[in-house]
């Protein structure tokens, strides 16, 4: 198995021309540039540059400058990845492990190659007699795990493995590479032993075996993985009884009663040789009839990496879809290592942070609650709906072009009067549903395209769905009163650095500073989220927006992309938006700025980024105008001419939206 290893950064530079610079006292002594080694793959070509300028030409002091990967990195990939940084002149050459690499005129450099084995790029720079050496050494993975000749289980790749909880019977799946080839079985405390299946695409020799088994009670013998908080007592003397039965079984002496080790245990068989190992995980079963009710109670105030909602997700670790405020009562029936699941529906789960969450005590009933007569409350900047409710249900919103519908898990009507009061010209109709038991769903159809919204509970405990009007739009000055918030993206620490060392902080408050004067012309008014290097918490930002009452949220910029993916076929333009209410002006700014620069049109995307998923009072948008990391690209944000049509594709977007939503 290859081991991971560190290595410094050294710099040699040998030539007669430079002969007269100072060294410092610590630098290695100048030695001759040795002949590079054949070069290991082709440098790809240079990519479509767009309707961009060619970076200026510079010519200074020969010099490896490698920005990334930073020394000492760890590198997720074996196969290929990207290295890039600048040599200080666009009139040398470089060569990377022996590749020749594509210098700009700038003097930046960036380079798709094969990982080296032993995590070392050698670099060298030429530029007539002069020659600069360069290493970079990062840690690279270790090679795929092979068994060899022997018989053997990959004890990390076992699953399910730490705390779980699910309900009694409910099919658990295990799975773990090992030896192919083999006869594999999972052994339960209760004597079952179940034959697993081998999947034969594993690599090095290995196989995946898989099982399924009912739930049922384990206690593994490793104490350093703690026991599921969820579930009733009962589940430790089950798994007592079936394990003293066990051993009974097998003519041993059972077991001092709740002791470690009665958990399960996979076992592979390959000739004569068998090889067993714990499965490490502690697994409770629930009582569908007893489970857990517990309340939504984020700790920590909205703000910086908080976003002040309980977030729920459809499975563990995976995209936020439901947004519930401190209050919420929950149904709980199961744990997967630090997640708690939500039982909504029957058929309907979701999964929460345990950190998000308060346990109450045993014999809670679950949350439940007639929906009392909703009342609609027109108000000059918005429209409040009402929901009488006994307890704090979890809900869901849905959301359309001219519509919103809430769905309140556990609600059952008693709406015998929908009170809608004076006739307000936002309204088309309003109407509730009860599709199933303890399932009651509201809906309220708009004469215009929804704006924004906000969820929350009231001083009484009532769940209350507040729609903003849509602001008065001049359809010939369609910033005209208007307030947009700016937002530059990543201020400092965070951002990344371009091949020159131009931060993306400073390039995403370049172009919002440079777009702000142009909204105000155009007779808006502009919040920043900054003004200069300053940082901003990541939900602040959005969260200033929504305190101001701003009308669209812009966060402004520039994009990268990860370890193993090539940036040559794999760069562009993208807009990213999370609400239905932010999609038209998301393709709005993507076909501005694309038609702008002309770069690879990557779309617009609804993801679920934090600045424009956490925001319902308003559009909200990301914009990735370019790809930081291309030498080209990172020279053009560097160009002031540059960065004003950026700024006026993004003033042209927002105006063509607004113009889209005048009446």
């Amino acid at each position: 198995m290859m081991t991971k290893t560190l290595f410094v950064l050294t710099l040699v530079m040998a030539t007669a021309a430079c002969a007269s610079n100072p060294v410092a006292p610590t630098a290695p002594a100048p030695s001759p540039v040795t002949t590079p080694p054949a070069p290991v793959s082709p440098t790809p070509g240079a990519p479509a540059r767009g309707n961009l300028p060619a970076p200026a030409e510079v010519d200074g002091l020969l010099a490896v400058d490698v920005v990334y990967p930073r020394e000492g990195a760890s590198i997720p990939v074996r196969d290929s990845t990207f290295i890039f940084g600048n040599i200080g002149s666009g009139r040398a050459q470089l060569r990377i492990n022996g590749a020749s690499i594509a210098v700009q005129p700038n003097g930046a450099f960036l380079a798709f190659l094969p990982v080296p084995p032993d995590g070392l790029y050698q670099l060298e720079a030429t530029r007539g007699v002069e020659a600069v050496r360069a290493e970079r050494r990062v840690r690279v993975p270790p090679e795929a795990v092979s068994t060899g000749d022997r018989t053997a289980i990959i004890e990390s790749s076992i699953t399910p493995r730490g705390v779980l909880a699910v309900r009694r019977g409910e099919p658990v799946d295990v799975a773990f590479r090992a030896t192919a080839g083999a006869q594999a079985f999972l052994l339960l405390p209760n004597g079952q032993r179940v034959v697993m299946t081998e999947d034969r695409r594993g690599t090095a020799g290995l196989s995946i075996y898989r099982a399924v088994f009912p739930a049922l009670p384990l206690l593994t013998g490793d104490t350093s993985i703690a026991r599921p908080r969820v579930g009733s007592s009962e589940v430790d003397r089950e798994t007592e009884a079936a394990t003293a039965a066990a051993a009974a079984a097998r003519g041993e002496t059972p077991r001092t009663p709740l002791a470690r080790g009665t958990g399960a245990i996979v076992e592979l068989i390959v000739g004569t040789d068998t090889v067993r190992t714990s499965v490490p995980l502690n697994l409770a079963v629930v009582d569908p009839m007893r489970p857990t009710v517990a309340v939504a109670a984020d700790p920590n105030p909205a703000g910086e990496s908080n976003d002040g909602y309980v977030v729920g997700r459809p499975s563990p670790g995976t995209v936020s879809h439901y947004f519930w405020p401190n209050g919420t009562e929950l149904l709980i029936d199961g744990q997967r290592g630090n997640e708690y699941r939500v039982r909504l529906t029957d058929d309907l789960t979701a999964w929460v942070g345990a950190d998000e969450l308060r346990l109450l005590p045993s014999g809670t009933p679950r949350p439940a609650s007639l929906v009392s007569n909703v009342s609609i409350r027109s108000d000059p900047g918005w429209i409040d709906v009402r929901f009488p409710v006994s307890r704090r249900l979890p809900f869901e919103v849905e959301e359309r072009e001219n519509a919103l519908s809430i769905t309140l898990f556990g609600g059952t009507s008693a709406t015998d009067w929908l009170i809608n009061g004076p006739r307000d010209p936002l309204i088309q109709r309003t109407y509730w549903e009860q599709p199933s038991d303890g399932l009651y769903k509201f809906t309220i159809e708009l004469n215009r395209p929804v704006w924004g919204y906000q969820t929350f509970f009231n001083e009484s405990g009532h769940l209350i769905l507040r729609l903003r009007r849509p602001p008065a739009i001049d359809r010939n000055a369609p910033l005209r009163g208007l307030l947009i918030t700016l937002d530059p993206g990543h201020g400092p620490p965070e951002g990344r650095w371009g091949p020159t060392r131009l931060t993306e902080s400073q390039a995403n408050l370049d172009i919002a500073l440079a777009l702000k004067p142009m909204i105000e012309a155009a007779g808006g008014r502009v919040q920043m989220t900054r003004v200069d290097t300053s940082h901003v918490g990541l939900y602040d930002r959005p969260a200033m927006a929504t305190r101001a009452g701003a009308h669209i949220f812009v966060s402004i910029h520039n994009n990268a992309v990860g370890d193993g993916t090539n940036p040559f076929t794999n760069h562009g333009t993208s807009t990213y938006f999370f609400h239905t209410n932010s999609a038209l002006l998301a393709r709005h700014m993507q076909d501005e700025i694309v038609e702008e620069f002309g770069l690879p049109d990557l779309g617009y995307i609804r993801a679920s980024l934090a600045v424009v998923r956490w925001p319902t009072w308003m559009p909200a948008v990301l914009t990735e105008g370019m790809f930081f990391m291309m030498p080209e690209q990172e020279a053009a944000l560097r160009n002031p001419a540059v960065i004003q049509r950026n700024a006026r594709a993004h003033l042209r977007a927002l105006e063509e939206f607004l113009r889209s939503q005048a009446r």
